[in-house]
């Protein structure tokens, strides 16, 4: 298949996956056994293929349609003794194990394009003499991190290479499929970050209930109550709401120490207006709480089984929840410290 001039002319603006390894989110696989050593520390994901005969893939707990999307990772090989050793990404992969595309780099900056089909694979750069690799000038050293990312859209395929264009190719076989990492036998690898992003399609979450006759204007503009309408961002969301869920529980464990500090009264009734007000505050918390935690329940549904866009529904109530929950926590904050400073 001869490679072409860049055909991909879609912009990608809408973050779909975000993975900078910052924590072990449980979105990756780490293991420590006589194949494989894969670990998460320090803002890198550590990739030791012990076994030097066959290769490996990784797929994170993120399942998604689409079909349209950039994919960009930062890769580093570190130095090995198997001649094999290469590390890349693995897009398009199919429910059966039967069908994927596959861009990996080698030590000797070379990159190789391959397709699997069946259970064979057809090279898509190079040639049979030199098994599909092609040396390219844009690799960095081997101690810095490449930058690879794949652009698609209309099953055309653009390949950049640390921001430069490498080749274009267009594979007819899939629409949609699943993106991962893919390692060579005796690989050890680095990688920084997995991003994945899409074409801008949004709507408000507002927007999905519409009531004919009715003048249906979104409560708010606010742009953190945009929510990309796919599936796909499952993962994504989920730690969005996770972190939610922890800030709001730091929240609530600083507030009940503030409500718990003994101060004198300059005047009753300032007094008893504080209090009034800080209870009705709570009593809002307590029912947002309540609601949140039936959302929670039903974002546990699994992304692969459930309605798409009747989870897409459930998350985006669920961040909006939690999002207000936040808001009237940190009101309450304010509320009980100034309190506080007026009675010192």
């Amino acid at each position: 298949m001869a490679l072409t001039a860049q055909l991909v002319k879609q912009n990608f603006t809408e973050s779909a996956l975000h993975e900078d390894f910052e924590s072990d989110n449980d979105l990756w696989m780490t293991a420590s056994n006589a194949d494989n050593f894969f670990v998460i520390q320090n803002g890198e994901y550590i990739l030791h293929r012990r076994n030097t005969l066959t290769g490996y893939t990784i797929f994170p707990k993120w399942e998604n349609q689409l079909s349209e999307y950039s994919i960009s990772a930062g890769i580093k090989l570190a130095a090995s003794a198997s001649e094999e050793a290469s590390a890349g990404i693995i897009f398009m992969a199919q429910a059966d194990n039967k069908g994927a595309l596959i861009f990996e780099f080698n030590g000797q900056n070379q990159y190789r394009i391959k397709k699997l089909d069946g259970v064979n694979y057809k090279l898509l750069s190079g040639g049979q003499k030199n098994a599909g690799w092609v040396h390219s000038d844009f690799f960095l050293a081997p101690d810095l991190y490449n930058r690879i990312e794949i652009r698609t859209a209309d099953k055309n395929y653009d390949v950049y290479l640390n921001n430069n264009f490498l080749a274009s190719f267009t594979e007819l076989a899939y629409k949609s499929g699943r993106a991962g990492i893919v390692l060579g036998p005796g690989t050890t690898a680095m990688m920084d970050n997995f991003f994945v992003t899409i074409p801008e399609k949004k709507i408000s979450v507002n927007q999905k209930d519409v009531i004919p006759g009715k003048n249906n204007q979104p409560e708010s503009t606010d742009a953190s109550e945009i929510i990309t309408l796919t599936a796909g961002n499952y993962y994504y969301m989920i730690n969005q709401l996770e972190e939610l869920k922890k800030e709001n529980a730091a929240m609530k464990e600083q507030n009940a120490q503030l409500s718990a500090f003994n101060h004198p009264a300059d005047t009753l009734s300032d007094t008893l207006a504080l209090r009034g007000k800080i209870i009705s505050l709570q009593l809002e918390i307590q029912r947002m709480t309540s609601e949140n935690d039936s959302l929670r329940k039903a974002v546990k549904s699994s992304p692969e089984t459930a309605d798409k866009d009747e989870l897409v529904n459930v998350l985006s109530r669920a961040l909006k929840k939690e999002k207000q929950l936040n808001d009237m926590l940190t009101k309450e904050n304010k509320d009980l410290k100034d309190a506080i400073e007026r009675f010192k």
